[in-house]
């Protein structure tokens, strides 16, 4: 006899092939039996978590998210569904003209509890660094934030992996840059 548990299972790995596909409404719909099936199959709502991104309703990507952190058991998948979760709020807070600054908080703190999880975690420091970096070009700024950039930034420089890209490379040498000339500035 088949289970609940396998027909999600069986339901989820569909939902994840007509995503690949690009049909996201259709993986909607089966990510949705499958939760009907199985209440606690984090990988259905990470997909949908996605496919909630994809369409720009970023509250409901983030309900799902949380959704899926809370059910996961993998710690390497927690690791990455909350890196997708970081990016939402920074997403919100980017698109609402830097306006919603506790999302930015809120990306931050997500991408911290990565690092304190996984600390060689290299798009999660990546994004740290930046944030920590808009945070100094946007306000007053301490020593202390201007030493956790190039921390953050030259930790990802050091450590390549192929999560990051040539131009995220390049990002981090020019923040690295500028804080350091600020950190100078200040001695």
């Amino acid at each position: 006899m088949i289970t609940s548990e396998e027909i999600a299972w069986e339901l989820g790995r569909q939902a994840i092939e007509e995503m690949q596909k690009g049909n996201n409404q259709r993986a909607f719909d089966i990510f949705n039996k499958a939760l009907s099936f199985d209440p606690f199959l984090w990988q259905a709502y990470r997909g949908r978590g996605l496919i909630y991104v994809g369409w720009g309703n970023y509250q409901k990507a983030i309900e799902d998210f949380k959704r899926a952190i809370d059910t996961c058991s993998d710690e390497s998948y927690i690791v990455k569904i909350c890196y997708e979760l970081g990016n939402v709020y920074e997403s919100i807070y980017l698109g609402n003209r830097f306006e919603f600054f506790e999302y930015l908080e809120k990306a931050f703190a997500v991408y911290d509890k990565i690092i304190q999880i996984y600390p060689t975690y290299i798009p999660a420091r990546y994004r740290r660094g930046c944030i920590f970096y808009d945070i100094v070009m946007k306000s007053d700024y301490s020593q202390s934030l201007l030493e956790r950039i190039v921390e953050d930034l030259d930790f990802v420089l050091q450590n390549e992996s192929e999560d990051i890209d040539t131009t995220m490379k390049m990002d981090a040498v020019q923040k690295i840059k500028v804080a350091r000339l600020l950190l100078s500035a200040e001695q």
